[in-house]
């Protein structure tokens, strides 16, 4: 009699897997003995260039040296797309079946450089949108500190990721345009994207207190609010107003629109005393409209 020993080497044996990554993070999948099939020790592997359910780039085949399944996907759209590995896996002189790994890669938000103009004091409001602004999966959320200035403004605040859209109220009490520079962070779910800007050119809004002056019945009279003097007084601003309201008896009033950097006119009082005509004036500042002053006409 004689004995016959026969050495039976463990096939690996494994169930398919799955892993969830952001775009342009790699992935890294281990097989668990147990958990995930019959996996001895040392199991290698090797797989082609995955399938991919929509435009993605990043797939790499592998020969039997890794004791790992890993890459690096870019999902360029605003969407999740998976990529799906066809992996043998091998212990020794022994092949498994194949099995596969599905890489399911959520889209990282990428936007470009954003701007919008507004009046001081009035909301902003800047909605990145996808394609024309970058790459915008849905919903994505931003984050923002407060920003830097180009020169003297307030109002600026800091935000959390609970925002879809970039927001804020600025006040530029000069009389020149600022700026304000946002520094945005994008997030996609668990994804989070590179830091881009969005600049806020703030232009100004009149601020003019109310005004008077004396004239003689007859004469014109002529008034041009000055910068810093009479308020904030951007350069041009233009003014509209009506017919004026008189104390008494009195002619000559008339209203002007946007035309005119000078509230001017020609009145009559034709009594023995002193009589005023009050003009309601509203300034303009490019597409800045400021608030009604009164410009009293003794």
């Amino acid at each position: 009699m004689f004995t016959v020993t026969v050495f039976v080497n463990p096939t690996p044996e494994i169930v398919p897997l799955s892993v969830t990554v952001c775009s342009g993070v790699v992935f890294a999948v281990t097989p668990a003995n147990v958990t995930n099939g019959i996996v001895p020790n040392p199991t290698f592997y090797r797989w082609g260039i995955p399938t991919y359910s929509g435009t993605m780039t990043g797939g790499a085949s592998a020969v039997n040296v890794a004791t790992t399944i890993s890459g690096r996907l870019l999902n360029r759209t605003n969407a999740m797309l998976t990529a799906v590995y066809e992996v043998i896996p091998n212990a020794g002189i022994c092949d498994g079946k194949m099995f596969t790994v599905t890489v399911f890669v959520n889209p990282t938000p990428e936007i470009v450089p954003m701007s919008t103009t507004v009046c001081s004091g009035l909301p902003f409001a800047v909605t990145p949108t996808n394609v024309t602004n970058g790459i915008v999966p849905n919903p994505t959320f931003y984050r923002w500190d407060v920003p830097t200035y180009s020169g003297t403004m307030t109002g600026g605040v800091s935000a959390a990721n609970v925002e879809t859209t970039i927001s804020g109220l600025l006040l530029n009490r000069t009389n020149v345009v600022r700026t304000a520079t946002y520094m945005v962070t994008p997030r996609a779910g668990t994804c989070e994207g590179a830091t881009f800007s969005v600049t806020v050119f703030v232009n100004p809004t009149p601020e003019v207190r109310a005004m008077s002056t004396t004239i003689c019945s007859g004469a014109t009279f002529a008034v041009t609010p000055t910068d810093m003097t009479n308020g904030i007084v951007p350069n041009p601003t233009f003014y509209r107003w009506g017919v004026p309201t008189y104390s008494g008896t009195m002619t000559g009033g008339v209203s002007a629109e946007n035309v005119a950097t000078t509230i001017s006119g020609r009145l009559w009082n034709r009594t023995n005393v002193l009589r005023t005509a009050t003009y309601e004036v509203i300034p303009n500042a490019g597409a800045c409209e400021g608030k009604m002053f009164t410009v009293t006409v003794f």
